[in-house]
């Protein structure tokens, strides 16, 4: 029914576009008139690429709904949709105010904006799994806004669903920490920070749903 992927590798985009960015930093640093110092929070809140979004979660499911469209005759279809739920980290919320460094000890500590949960119907995988009809109907049409109704009340119950999961909930936040540490150290690796350690927490904020 529900599968869970423990962990989703960043876009190979992201990290092209996190690569470039590193560099011209790197350029600007170099061919800068001034040898003002750059602090870490500083490095990262520039580097990182504020209009991507991490995935850290993916989450399928299924869920059934039967749909009425009787008249004077009995007319009921039951129809089955596919989704995906996924978890990700929006960058745009990042900021250098979520940076913390130690450079006594070369540690930083990070903290990241809630994980948001957003679903995503699959309409080409929605199939038919029962049809109720009375005697003499041959045929049952769903109309586009009885669809479109459908399609609403079903994601609201994938929403919920996932939200109340506490499972998929630890382990969305666990791989979100995960996925963002990943995407630090090799922002890191190839700066004059490569030695430091890195600790990811979230920001004192719910999860959020769109």
């Amino acid at each position: 029914m529900r599968k869970i992927k423990n962990k989703i590798v960043t876009f190979l985009l992201i990290v092209l576009l996190v690569i470039i960015a590193v560099l011209a930093v790197r350029v600007y640093l170099l061919t800068s008139n001034t040898k003002a110092e750059i602090t870490i929070g500083e490095y990262l809140s520039t580097v990182v690429i504020k209009e991507a979004k991490l995935i850290s979660t993916r989450v399928n499911i299924e869920r059934d709904i039967m749909i009425d469209v009787s008249d004077i005759m009995k007319k009921k279809v039951t129809l089955r949709f596919h989704g995906t739920a996924l978890f990700t980290t929006d960058l745009e919320q990042f900021g250098i105010e979520d940076i913390i460094s130690d450079d006594e000890n070369k540690q930083v500590t990070i903290y990241i904006p809630p994980t948001q949960l957003e679903i995503y119907l699959e309409d080409e995988k929605t199939t038919i799994q029962e049809i109720e009809r009375g005697p003499f109907v041959f045929s049952i049409k769903v109309s586009h806004e009885e669809y479109k109704k459908a399609t609403a009340t079903i994601t609201q119950e994938m929403l919920q669903n996932i939200k109340d999961d506490v499972d998929i909930q630890k382990e969305s936040e666990e791989n979100a920490k995960a996925v963002f540490k990943e995407l630090i150290e090799k922002i890191l690796s190839v700066s004059e920070f490569n030695d430091y350690e890195i600790i990811v927490e979230f920001r004192n904020d719910e999860i959020s749903t769109e």
